[in-house]
């Protein structure tokens, strides 16, 4: 997933479906630890140039979720071609996408003296040439898009927009991806 596309709100709303019978509604993981413990990045966590930011496997809750910011053809072989469900990207309008990432590149810069505010133009000039942390926009969704094309079983494509309008809908796919629709209503019950 592009960062600042709804990844974080994804990867509670999965780490909930996925484990909503491990915990009771009052002692939820979530409400004692940040998804980002939860669902640990690939790049970030598992593989993190300083030590003391990887997470073990054997500290992540199972099942295991993972999150990640890598173009799907970057991902190791192993994790293309594994037999788990590989991910349930979401894809939010370049537009959208772009001003949330100058927003939130520019809170992170502004923190640190030695480096300059991007202006608007700068920064969509390297967007639109795909020079950001995870490479082109349209490369990157289409990667995702055409893997879930070919494997809808193992990969599933939302688009932000339409899951922000349609939540119950998008809701619903996402339980169906991990055959959990029989607590569906269960779980509806649960969200009042």
């Amino acid at each position: 997933m592009i960062p600042k596309s709804g990844t974080t709100w994804l990867r509670a709303l999965t780490f909930t479906i996925v484990n909503r019978n491990q915990y009771s509604f009052e002692n939820h993981s979530l409400l004692k630890s940040i998804i980002h413990k939860l669902v640990p990045s690939i790049e970030r966590n598992l593989y993190a140039a300083d030590i003391k930011d990887r997470i073990p496997l054997s500290k992540i809750i199972e099942p295991r979720l993972f999150g990640t910011h890598i173009p799907f053809p970057s991902l190791a072989k192993s994790i293309q071609e594994s037999n788990c469900k590989i991910v349930v990207y979401i894809s939010r309008n370049p537009f959208d996408t772009f001003v949330s990432y100058w927003s939130f590149v520019n809170k992170i810069r502004s923190k640190h003296p030695s480096l300059s505010v991007l202006s608007l133009e700068e920064t969509f000039e390297s967007f639109c040439n795909g020079v950001t942390p995870f490479g082109s926009f349209w490369e990157h969704n289409l990667g995702y898009l055409k893997e879930s094309m070919t494997r809808s079983d193992k990969v599933l494509f939302l688009k932000y927009v339409k899951t922000s309008l349609l939540f119950f809908y998008e809701l619903k796919i996402v339980f169906i991806f991990f055959k959990n629709y029989v607590h569906y209503h269960y779980f509806f019950l649960k969200l009042k």
